[in-house]
């Protein structure tokens, strides 16, 4: 055996960790390894918002879920084939987020 199994260091021993403002690039492995970036702005949204250097990006509301994007199209299908526009209107509402998916015993 030599001697370097004596001298083995633990590369957090040899080099201290650091801290990165963006976000990683990588898919996350564990919990603190740099996925989530610090906030290095510290002003409250009303101040960010009235900001005329910051930009703000309004995110859409929820997307569909997949559920009653099927029940949507069932409806826009039911309705296209059948002739009946009340049901197509129904599936059209459903996939835009407008009305709630329901089931259609017709």
């Amino acid at each position: 055996m030599s001697d370097t199994t004596e001298s083995k260091q633990h590369p957090s021993q040899v080099v201290a960790p650091t801290k990165i403002d963006s976000v990683s690039q990588q898919a996350s492995t564990q919990p603190g390894d740099g996925s989530e970036v610090r906030i290095v702005d510290q002003r409250t949204r009303e101040e960010l918002i009235n900001d005329p250097n910051v930009h703000v990006i309004e995110v859409p509301g929820q997307k569909v879920p997949f559920k009653d994007q099927v029940i949507g199209y069932a409806q826009k299908t039911r309705g296209t084939l059948l002739g009946k526009t009340e049901t197509k209107q129904h599936g059209d509402q459903i996939l835009e987020g407008r009305a709630a998916a329901r089931e259609c015993n017709e």
